[in-house]
């Protein structure tokens, strides 16, 4: 025995010493997260101190420094309600939750879950839902309300199965074999955790499966199959010991101890308990090191060491006292009343006896009745004895009626006595379920009041995105009638110079007095027809600047489309040594959509072509700039390439030619609006756009429009301008 115990504190003194290395090489990271935190909040940069703060956060959760893990998550938490950074704060009150929990303070601890669990339910942050499910299922369980914790358990396990993600699907099936462990289904429990551990085996976690052996031993413990309990458990120390894991390793030798204990091998039980205690003490789990002084006080009390016992239930106490775990409070109540029984304090073992059934589900059961009922006896016989001696002096039937009525009495004391308990417990049960109803009732009104709000705040953001789509369209297109206005001159100019030279015709057949009917007649019709030209260009014109509808959705032809847009800008492009070649595909093209938008595009294309052409023939690229439109019909489609010899897109911003405000031009060139909003109107076509580029060759951008189902032919020639006579 003595050896044994030399190996053991060896081989403790070698995973202190590795632990201590690992400690040390972590330690080197704190001064580098210091001074990310510190540039941050120099440069008043929000985001970035928020970020700094929760990863000094992450670094001392991992570390187990849980105070200042916890204010440096309190210190990001006020950043991200103050900026609205809706995922941190998700995160951190998950976080803050968890550093809560280990250090006792359930409460507060439900209240960061459930305000990260109704912001989850309703943003990006929904990952977090499953951690959040678990979490708050092992809290309830923790306090003993099996109902709420198998609840939560359920729903993580629901979403982890949709989510489809093997390492979460294993956590979820090892919180749900705790809460069988709990509460006595061993074999449910231990399909759970085979289960589970299929799963960490694919993903490789080998931490996640040392934690699955240990409780897989824990399990076959419960089932009394105390050599599978051994091998798991070797298997967990072996895993953990690799992996250096201090914590953990505390827990699988405080397991190892209560294998022991329930083999009958108290010595080895001490031994084991005793290791993990000391490798447990400096932790601030302080559920941990209370399970271990209550191990350590069960077992002192079973080889007799009453001394030590006393010490460590006081040392217990110490932590009790901040704790509210409701296993580790019954079992510390109970060892308490067992210790003072020994000891021969009656009064004192009957108060730690009441505290535990007052926490125990199993105060109806025979047995405890019956021990409550023999330590209510035991004090009260103590004081009869003490009456029954002054009684002797005097006369000795007197004492043994005063014996008989004192137990009469103290019978009729314990009934009242229990049935004042059982009330009082009743009404502590009643009233706890009140105030928990309530609180619930609560948390739903605020929940329901929180999608109040963010239903009207997403109506808001629609209608403010869509005018502003609108404002951007009407943008884009008044920049395009900038561009055209040139265009625009010429369309005008030519027919008002006929015009001008009719009239002129006109005015000199009147002087020579060669006017007649037929003349006059020729002549006005030559007027009429440039007349109802221009309005046509002005017509035009006024429909492409106008709001249009958005969901306008009727038939037009294309190839007019096409034209018209070119039309508008030809004479434009030709001044600047840029020529157009327009090769149309001769039957008429009917598609739908809005006709103006289709323009719209077309134009948006030519004037990009147009602007990448003149910053190559800045640079001395080319000489001669050049536009291609071709258009072929392809089955049910219409496919459109327009191609230039232009300077191209570079490679690093083809990606984004498409994003909304995003322009390669200067600020006072483009507004990054114009192939953003062809693509809208495209799709709207069902149509779709894209392009090849070849800096500073050129770019080819091509469209595939689809055609309606029936054609309809125009049979008539396109009708030609009248030859114009100004003699």
């Amino acid at each position: 025995m003595q050896v044994r115990r030399t190996k053991l504190k060896l081989l403790l003194v070698l995973l202190l010493l590795c632990l201590l290395c690992g400690e040390l090489w972590c330690s080197s990271r704190e001064p580098e997260l210091m001074e990310e935190y510190r540039l941050a909040k120099a440069s008043s940069d929000a985001y970035g101190t928020c970020s700094a703060l929760i990863n000094l956060g992450d670094y001392y959760y991992l570390q187990n420094r849980l105070e200042e893990a916890r204010q440096s998550f309190e210190s990001a938490y006020e950043i991200a309600l103050k900026h609205d950074y809706d995922t941190d704060q998700v995160y951190i009150e998950v976080n803050l939750g968890n550093i809560l929990d280990l250090t006792s303070d359930l409460k507060a601890a439900l209240k960061y879950y459930n305000l990260a669990l109704s912001k989850a339910q309703n943003s990006a942050s929904s990952r977090y839902l499953p951690q959040i499910h678990n979490n708050m299922g092992n809290l309830y369980l923790k306090v003993g309300s099996f109902a709420e914790s198998l609840k939560h358990y359920q729903r993580a396990l629901h979403i982890r199965q949709m989510q489809k993600d093997p390492n979460g699907l294993a956590n979820a099936l090892r919180n749900l074999s705790i809460y069988y462990l709990k509460t006595g289904d061993y074999t449910r429990s231990l399909e759970y955790q085979f289960e589970a551990l299929e799963k960490k085996q694919e993903v490789g976690d080998e931490s996640e499966i040392a934690a699955i052996l240990s409780s897989i031993s824990v399990i076959y413990r419960n089932m009394e199959d105390y050599p599978n309990a051994l091998v798991y458990n070797r298997k967990a120390i072996d895993l953990y010991r690799k992996l250096n894991n201090k914590s953990k390793l505390a827990s699988s030798y405080n397991n190892l101890g209560v294998l022991h204990l329930a083999r009958g091998d108290l010595h080895q039980a001490l031994d084991s308990y005793l290791l993990a205690y000391n490798m447990k003490s400096d932790s601030q789990d302080q559920q941990s090191i209370l399970a271990s002084l209550v191990n350590l006080a069960d077992i002192s009390m079973k080889l007799g060491r009453f001394q030590k016992a006393g010490e460590y239930l006081k040392a217990a106490e110490e932590i009790k006292q901040r704790t509210q775990y409701y296993e580790l409070s019954r079992l510390f109540y109970k060892l308490y009343a067992e210790y003072y029984e020994v000891l021969g304090k009656h009064r004192d073992a009957l108060h730690y006896f009441k505290a535990y059934h007052s926490i125990s589900d199993s105060l109806q059961s025979l047995e405890n009745s019956r021990q409550l009922n023999e330590l209510e006896v035991k004090y009260e016989l103590g004081e009869k004895e003490r009456n029954i001696e002054l009684l002797k002096r005097n006369n000795e039937l007197s004492m043994q009626e005063l014996k008989t009525s004192r137990r009469l009495r103290n019978y009729l004391f314990i009934i009242i006595l229990l049935v004042l308990l059982i009330t009082l417990i009743l009404i502590w049960r009643y009233r706890s379920v009140l105030l928990i109803s309530k609180q619930l009732q609560t948390s739903k009104d605020n929940l329901n009041s929180l999608n109040l709000k963010l239903e009207q705040r997403v109506i808001e953001e629609v209608d403010k995105r869509r005018a502003q789509e609108h404002r951007a369209l009407r943008q884009s297109r008044l920049a395009l009638l900038g561009e055209l206005a040139a265009g625009i001159s010429h369309e005008l100019n030519q027919p008002m110079q006929t015009l001008s030279l009719t009239l002129e015709n006109i005015k000199d057949a009147i002087a020579d007095k060669d006017l007649d009917a037929e003349y006059l007649e020729r002549k006005l019709g030559y007027l009429f027809g440039d007349i109802q030209r221009m309005q046509e260009v002005i017509d035009h014109i006024r429909r492409f600047s106008r709001p249009t509808d958005d969901t306008q959705d009727l038939r037009f032809d294309a190839i007019t489309g096409i034209r018209n847009a070119v039309n508008l800008v030809k004479e434009r492009f030709e001044k600047n040594s840029l020529l157009i070649e327009l090769k149309e595909c001769q039957a008429p093209c009917l598609t739908r959509g809005n006709a103006i938008k289709f323009e719209h595009v077309i134009l948006n294309l030519l004037t990009n072509a147009r602007d990448a052409i003149q910053s190559n023939i800045s640079d001395g690229v080319i000489q001669q700039g050049w536009i291609r439109i071709s258009s072929v019909r392809v089955g049910s489609s219409l496919e459109i390439s327009v191609e230039d010899n232009g300077c191209g897109i570079p490679a690093q911003f083809q990606q984004k030619v498409f994003d909304l405000f995003f322009s390669t031009k200067s600020a006072d060139q483009g507004t990054g609006l114009g192939l953003a909003i062809s693509l809208g109107t495209l799709k709207a076509m069902g149509a779709s756009i894209s392009f090849i580029s070849d800096p500073p060759h050129g770019t080819c951008f091509k469209l595939i429009i689809p055609l309606c189902e029936t054609q309809q032919a125009d049979s008539s020639n396109e009708s030609q301008d009248p030859q114009k006579d100004y003699s």
